[in-house]
């Protein structure tokens, strides 16, 4: 009664409020929404049929949205960590959207798929994780080959050997005393 009485007097005011509490949609996720409408940009989050997929290859995933797109409205699909579309869908006649994307070769970490409706502009963001596990071949992008990724699920840029580095080092100390010991041969000689 008291929430009722303070959204009218908020409505009069010119005051628009949003519910404090998430309702949970019919197929399981969550957003505000006031009144049963859900207001056009709020961010709702989806829900996947597997939280975590495999790097380095194209993997399937299902998904499913909450019903905040219009009906049989087209939503556009895109993967983020770097933006790449995946196409279009369409949303039910309920405005959920139910069904299953093909994401192409991710390098492990934390990525997330955004849908936005193209009539309503309705954005829902469903997060998912590419696995890392270590020696596990995945896509290096600026090589356009395979990359090994350690058990951190960072790529291996270089060696973890110091062995050609103390070489290295020792070889130019070398060096440089047999052209120091020479000029001074030199010098000696000429100065006799």
């Amino acid at each position: 009664m008291a929430r009722a009485r303070l959204l009218a007097v908020a409505a009069a005011a010119g005051v628009c409020l949003l519910a404090a509490a998430p309702a949970t949609a019919q197929t399981g996720q969550t957003c505000v929404n006031p009144g049963g409408a859900y207001p056009v940009g709020q961010r709702c989050t989806g829900t996947t049929s597997t939280s975590t997929v495999p790097p380095g290859q194209p993997s399937s995933m299902g998904i499913s949205t909450p019903p905040v797109f219009d009906a049989n409205e087209v939503v556009g699909v895109t993967v983020f960590s770097t933006p790449q579309s995946l196409g279009t869908l369409v949303a039910g006649s309920s405005g959920a959207v139910n069904a299953t994307v093909t994401l192409p070769a991710l390098d492990p970490g934390q990525h997330r798929l955004e849908l936005v409706g193209q009539v309503s502009n309705q954005l829902v963001t469903i997060p998912f994780t590419v696995a890392g596990v270590a020696g596990v071949q995945a896509r290096n992008p600026a090589a356009g080959g395979p990359a090994r990724v350690g058990a951190n699920g960072l790529p291996l840029t270089g060696r973890n050997s110091t062995v050609p580095l103390v070489a290295t080092g020792t070889g130019l100390v070398l060096v440089g005393s047999l052209t120091v010991a020479s000029a001074r041969r030199r010098r000696s000689g000429l100065a006799v």
